[in-house]
């Protein structure tokens, strides 16, 4: 068996962008020795990708964190952000984004994301052709506006140019073996490979309450002006 990378504990007294760096650097080093003595690759060769989470209870940031450590595993030099410490002009930059977040109210972001949320549905938002993304959304079907934010994200970087991924993944309240089972194909995705058809559900998958049904929504969204939270959801 083949041992896990080193990884730096969240209780180590580096920011989160600190460890993810850190992180990237180890699974470089551990890599770069194969079981048969070969040499794979260096740490100056991970992919840089950066995790964003949008999260009103904390759920979406367990989440993004756990898929940073997964990312640093596979080559990839992660770094994992609050939303609300990320410049929402920085995505002009960035090449590569996995996006985690929960619908707040009657389809609102949650209070961390609403700048950046904001910023993207901007008339004059910047084109983001040089970006590939996926993204991941924690909701409750039992709400009309279920993962609104999550889809409308989805929806929004697309229109301004930018390449999906991996199709985007709309869990319901049970959302942990769902998200765990759709996060290999998104790296995967992201990083250029092939993805086996088995990782894929469809463009858009919703998971519901009930463990063995899943239903594809269309990809239109509509990009309409948010309403002010009232009757908050259960989020995450």
């Amino acid at each position: 068996m083949t041992p896990a990378a080193p990884h730096i504990p969240d209780t180590a007294p580096f920011s989160t962008e600190q460890r993810a760096w850190l992180n990237g650097m180890l699974a470089g080093l551990f890599s770069s020795q194969s079981a048969d003595g070969t040499t794979a690759a260096s740490p100056a060769e991970t992919t840089a990708i950066t995790i964003l989470f949008g999260s009103q209870s904390g759920n979406c940031e367990t989440l993004a964190k756990k898929f940073g450590k997964l990312a640093a595993t596979q080559g990839f030099g992660p770094a994992v952000t609050d939303l609300g410490d990320y410049p929402p002009e920085n995505i002009k930059g960035e090449s590569r984004v996995l996006i985690v977040t929960s619908t707040y109210g009657d389809g609102e972001p949650p209070d961390n994301a609403k700048a950046f949320h904001d910023f993207l549905l901007a008339e004059d938002a910047p084109r983001l052709e040089g970006l590939t993304f996926a993204v991941l959304g924690l909701g409750d079907s039992s709400y009309p506006d279920f993962n609104e934010c999550a889809k409308r994200i989805d929806s929004r970087l697309e229109t301004l140019g930018a390449a999906r991924a991996h199709e985007s993944l709309l869990c319901d309240v049970e959302f942990e073996d769902p998200a765990e089972a759709w996060v290999p194909g998104a790296l995967k995705a992201l990083q250029g490979k092939s993805v086996e058809s088995s990782e894929v559900g469809g463009q858009k998958t919703e998971i519901s309450h009930q463990p063995s049904a899943i239903s594809h929504q269309p990809s239109a969204i509509s990009h309409r002006s948010a309403a002010s939270p009232s009757a908050a959801a259960p989020t995450s």
